[in-house]
């Protein structure tokens, strides 16, 4: 495993392309209720948390990217300003601030002190 958490020979790639990159699988009350490989938990459907960010300019205008054609779900297709699954017991503050700073550059104290929301969103 090498210092980003993969298993792959390619240290470059981020956590997000490990098949074995773990997640906390939950309930759909959002209780976690064991943990499972990533290839897993997306082959089987499974609930894993995860976090989204929307960044807006002044002008109210929202940041969107374009997810990598390498990613296991949804490749190529447009994506809010950061997704980020959450490592397990991880927070969703904390893994916001992460994806920001992994997806867009932005220093990692300074996203986590920009977060105005954190909203928890149902399964159901």
């Amino acid at each position: 495993m090498n210092a980003v958490g993969n298993t792959s020979e390619d240290a470059s790639l981020p956590p997000s392309f490990d098949p074995d990159e773990m997640f906390d699988v939950c309930n759909v009350e959002n209780e976690v209720i064991g943990l499972e490989r990533r290839a897993e938990v997306h082959a089987k459907g499974l609930y894993h948390r995860s976090v989204q960010v929307v960044v807006l300019n002044p002008q109210g205008e929202m940041l969107l990217q374009r997810r990598s054609p390498n990613k296991d779900v949804a490749p190529g297709c447009w994506d809010l300003s950061s997704s980020e699954h959450l490592r397990p017991s991880e927070d969703y503050g904390a893994a916001a601030a992460r994806g920001l700073h992994e997806e867009l550059g932005l220093d990692q104290a300074a996203a986590a002190a920009r977060l105005t929301r954190v909203l928890p969103v149902s399964a159901v």
